[in-house]
């Protein structure tokens, strides 16, 4: 297998896994700012005057709001963080260099960003769940 053919595969791969990156922040932003508009919109109905655990409605709003802003970032970010990749296998490719961090990812804030986004997620469906479950 030559040089090239390996810089192609590593270069398709990563434009792979970015995409589904990226549908995933798009899903997670439609879900996050869904739920949150929904969730204040009905919040008496929702929570309610016997409502107990409103604690754990309060950090889901958070967690979903902590998700939108950092979806919206992500997402805008995404050329510039699409274009560094590239050019980071272009520059790995000419040096010879197959182990570089430049062809292992996104810029650290991007991954960042993605990690938190993550756990942000699941930690408000989570909240939204117990509360669900506590105030049946």
């Amino acid at each position: 297998m030559s040089i090239e053919s390996v810089v192609n595969n590593v270069e398709q791969l990563s434009n792979q896994q970015h995409e589904a990156r990226m549908q995933f922040i798009d899903r997670v932003l439609t879900v996050s700012s869904g739920a949150l508009a929904f969730s204040v919109t009905f919040r008496d109905s929702v929570a309610g005057e016997a409502a107990r655990a409103v604690w754990l409605l309060q950090l889901a709003w958070c967690l979903l709001a902590l998700c939108t802003i950092i979806s919206t970032y992500l997402h805008l970010s995404k050329a510039s963080s699409a274009s560094r990749l590239i050019k980071g296998l272009q520059a790995a490719a000419a040096r010879g260099d197959y182990e570089s961090r430049e062809i292992a990812g996104a810029h650290p804030v991007f991954q960042y960003g993605y990690e938190i986004l993550k756990f942000a997620f699941l930690g408000a469906i989570a909240a939204l769940a117990a509360f669900g479950v506590i105030n049946v």
